[in-house]
């Protein structure tokens, strides 16, 4: 009861980046100005206890997401600086500059947090790159981990800016031969040494040793279809986990994991029957990545940008989702139609952005069936 653990280097900044989000898509700046100290403090924290003299995060073996064994037996060590805990710390500082921006009367200077952004970006590009590879992480002696891991899809969703359009095709190139399987995405390359087929083999090792050695992660697929440039190249991915939550398993849900080698069926036993994670993952995906739907409702001139890529097997797409605090849907078909709940139009620029470039090309109809707006583009107009 008295003992305090620290088990996790990136649970924070996960929940930074979570702020981030939700600050884009609701504009609740309120919201934003609650939480800004907490992330200035974690950011000073951060800076004292755990940050080295390059500006990259350190941690234990069993720190990082995959914790198979714990600090004292780790089964997966990623010490000390894995790939997608810098990704994360990044974005943590882009976020702080952007609250510090926004509240400047909370007492901290945007820069200071840029800098350190900066600083970083710099060094992770001298450090974390090995003959046009992400590499996983650094070990304490600084050398470079060259095991094929996922980490790296997560480094991309983490923070985006921190890579160019060319290195996301390298990081999803690679991901695709190593890692992407049309059952999943590994926690571990089946050529490494390491790699554990099955979840359960409990007559040759605990479970826990291939948790992150070889499982296959569901979750994961969200990671690897947002961050290839065109989304419906990952397709597959996606059409798997819909198999999923209507055939197999917890019809309605996703599990958590599968076995690393493909198996007779996909109900062997092993982790979470329903992974939240894992569906939301999906569902983010068709929004996000198929609908095209991004919002930032937190800027001083609030923008949605629609960049539909709806997969050739689907004749098109509607979704509903939410936008400040206005339920909307957007179809995306013989035309792109974002229906807006609201008695007013949204009070935001608009654009739709069909890979050349953001264009502004709809215009707002009034719905003469519902007390809704509608902004309409309408192709060949």
């Amino acid at each position: 009861v008295d003992q305090v653990q620290y088990a996790s280097i990136d649970g924070t900044w996960w929940f930074v980046r979570a702020l981030d989000e939700l600050w884009k898509q609701s504009g609740d700046h309120q919201f934003a100005r609650e939480m800004a100290p907490m992330v200035f403090r974690a950011v000073s924290g951060a800076k004292q206890y755990a940050m080295d003299e390059d500006g990259f995060l350190t941690h234990g073996d069993g720190e990082t997401w995959m914790d198979g064994g714990g600090e004292e037996h780790p089964y997966s060590p990623r010490g000390n600086r894995a790939n997608e805990v810098q990704a994360l710390w990044h974005r943590g500082l882009l976020t702080a500059g952007r609250l510090a921006e926004k509240f400047p009367d909370l007492g901290e200077t945007a820069d200071n947090f840029y800098q350190l952004a900066e600083g970083l970006a710099t060094n992770f590009q001298n450090q974390f790159w090995h003959q046009r590879r992400l590499v996983d992480h650094l070990n304490a002696d600084g050398s470079q981990d060259l095991q094929a891991r996922p980490n790296t899809l997560l480094a991309v969703m983490a923070s985006p800016e921190l890579f160019t359009a060319a290195e996301r095709v390298l990081i999803t190139d690679a991901a695709a031969k190593e890692v992407v399987r049309p059952w999943g995405v590994l926690s571990l390359t089946e050529s490494d040494p390491d790699f554990h087929p099955k979840h359960l083999n409990l007559t040759e090792y605990y479970y826990d040793e291939a948790y992150h050695n070889g499982d296959l992660w569901l979750w994961l697929s969200g990671a690897y279809v947002s961050a290839l440039m065109d989304s419906r190249h990952g397709f597959e991915q996606t059409r798997m986990l819909m198999d999923e939550v209507l055939e197999v398993g917890a019809v309605g849900t996703i599990q958590e994991i599968r076995d690393g080698a493909e198996a007779a069926n996909n109900d062997e036993f092993g982790g979470a029957t329903s992974q939240a994670w894992s569906l939301a993952e999906l569902l983010r995906g068709v929004v996000q990545d198929y609908a095209g739907l991004h919002v930032d409702l937190s800027a001083d001139e609030p923008v949605v940008v629609i960049t539909p890529q709806v997969p050739p097997k689907w004749d098109g797409l509607s979704v509903r989702t939410q936008i400040g605090e206005t339920p909307c849907r957007l179809d995306v078909g013989q035309d792109v139609v974002l229906w807006w709940g609201a008695d007013e139009p949204l009070g935001a620029e608009i654009l739709l952005d069909l890979g050349t470039g953001g264009k502004e090309l709809g215009r707002w109809e009034r719905n003469s069936q519902e007390p809704q707006w509608g902004w309409v583009v309408r192709w060949g107009e």
